[in-house]
């Protein structure tokens, strides 16, 4: 080769990483899954798993595939791990463990899809499915420790005092079948929770639990459910602490900060609860549904809304400090990073959004090439996210501002 050009090609190799360099974010590498997917992937220090419509796949860190169990059908649970095991449901109706080979450990059969992501606290694994029940299972046999509630809940007649259970009142049933027949308008402020009824022997009716997934915080688990309610429950024991009316069914993973719960619903609200004495402190209307999980940095609460807004909302007041508009429904959890929040975009979007914290103002914004139902997943500087066009993306983040 000419000197010149040698020394012009190798000028143009440095310009190709400088540029590279100064972008905000790089992508690392793209895996073709083969088929989309909804579930938001588990990033260890040694494996990456996540699911697709026809199992589970694991990748070693570097994205090079290390095996994949199949399920036969679609895998839109998160995988979670006790760092042993790995753990996931599937819409098969069964809740798999196996390990980082892809070897199957045991299994547990439920009645329904298994679609929210399973928790692994207090040493034992929990799982909701779609069959109305909340499973908590030891983690290296999968034997039932308790279920909520028991499977014969409904043959016999309960005592709600005892176990601290809100009666269903004629009239809010009768809301409840308008609501589903006409849609829920979000709801203006109301009072504290009505503590439950006198005693009074009913049959226990619990919805289905769908895509909320349950959270431990001080021995209870929390957890939403189709049929309008967020739920306690004593995590040693499956009884019912209590639980929390909204409009509409709660598909809102929720987080507790500072003794405060907080939640979105398909009432089209976000809620704020305080736990002890339980009374609302504010709940924040929006204009349609809310399915996006909150997350929490420095006194604020960070959440999407499928009327295609990520919003930043004063934890302590309910008071909205900013909006971002996003293309499609944001049913994503954004996370903080620094000073940025990364969210993503569903049908009709397919993109991953950072964001300025304090401002909502859009730093970089990157287009998949199908909607985006996961959460985006950060360690240390890389960003990982799958996508419904198929793949999974892994990304560098190299600037958080443009200074």
């Amino acid at each position: 080769m000419h000197r010149g050009l040698k020394n012009c090609a190798m000028l143009s190799l440095v310009a190709l990483a400088l540029a590279a360099c100064s972008d905000p974010i790089t992508l690392e590498y793209r895996y073709a899954i083969g088929a989309p997917s909804q579930s938001t992937p588990l990033v260890t220090d040694s494996y990456i798993a996540f699911g697709s419509q026809g199992g589970l796949t694991i990748l070693e860190v570097n994205g090079e595939k290390r095996c994949f169990f199949p399920t036969h059908r679609e895998v839109i649970s998160a995988p979670k791990t006790d760092g042993n095991l790995i753990f996931f449901g599937s819409v098969n109706y069964i809740f798999y463990a196996v390990n980082d080979r892809c070897e199957e450990v045991w299994k547990y059969s439920t009645r329904d899809r298994v679609k929210s992501d399973p928790l692994v606290a207090d040493d034992l694994v929990f799982v909701s499915s779609y069959d109305g029940h909340l499973y908590a299972l030891q983690p290296d046999s999968g034997r039932e420790v308790w279920i909520f509630p028991p499977r014969d809940a409904g043959d016999e007649p309960a005592d709600l005092e005892s176990q601290g259970f809100e009666a269903d009142q004629p009239q809010e049933v009768a809301a409840e079948a308008a609501v589903a027949e006409d849609g829920a308008a979000a709801p203006s402020a109301e009072a504290a929770p009505a503590p439950a009824p006198e005693a009074e022997k009913i049959k226990l009716k619990v919805g289905d639990f769908s895509y909320s997934s349950p959270l431990y915080h001080d021995g209870v688990i929390y957890l939403g459910n189709l049929d309008f309610y967020m739920y306690a429950i004593n995590a040693d024991d499956g009884t019912l602490k209590w639980r929390f009316k909204t409009q509409a069914p709660v598909t809102s993973t929720p987080i507790v900060v500072d003794g405060a719960l907080y939640f979105g619903s398909n009432d089209g609200n976000v809620y704020a609860i305080q736990l002890d004495p339980l009374t609302t402190l504010w709940k924040l209307p929006t204009r349609d549904w809310v399915n996006s999980s909150p997350t929490f940095a420095d006194g604020t609460v960070y959440i999407g809304t499928n009327d295609r807004h990520i919003l930043a909302i004063e934890a302590k007041t309910g008071q909205q400090k900013w909006s971002f508009e996003t293309e499609g429904p944001a049913i994503s959890i954004p996370i903080p990073h620094k000073n940025l929040l990364i969210g993503a975009g569903s049908s009709g979007d397919g993109q991953l959004y950072a964001l300025q914290r304090d401002t909502g103002e859009l730093f970089w914004k990157f287009r998949t090439g199908g909607s985006i139902k996961s959460d985006p997943v950060l360690k240390n500087d890389l960003l990982y996210a799958t996508s419904g066009d198929g793949y999974f993306y892994a990304f560098r983040v190299r600037k958080t501002s443009s200074k």
